[in-house]
């Protein structure tokens, strides 16, 4: 892939997991105002989903990091 391309993908990447952490972090103050019950189990649930994404994202993003660096790295070489 073109190296320009990487770049571009990982800062699009790295905007959602800005806006992922955010709604998680609102989900978590919610989470602790509320009392036990359905709503909370809810609230935990849209939680540990929103905290599922978010590492999926860090993983993509880092790949994507590993991906840049051999580029350059090869680009060095020639």
């Amino acid at each position: 892939m073109d190296l320009t391309k990487l770049i571009q993908e990982r800062d699009v990447l790295r905007s959602k997991w800005k806006a992922v952490r955010f709604e998680k972090l609102q989900w978590k103050s919610i989470l602790k105002e509320l009392p036990l019950g359905v709503s909370k189990k809810e609230a935990t649930f849209k939680y540990r989903q929103l905290k599922k994404e978010q590492r999926k994202l860090s993983i993509q993003i880092k790949n994507i990091d590993k991906n840049i660096s051999r580029a350059l790295h090869e680009k060095k070489k020639e």
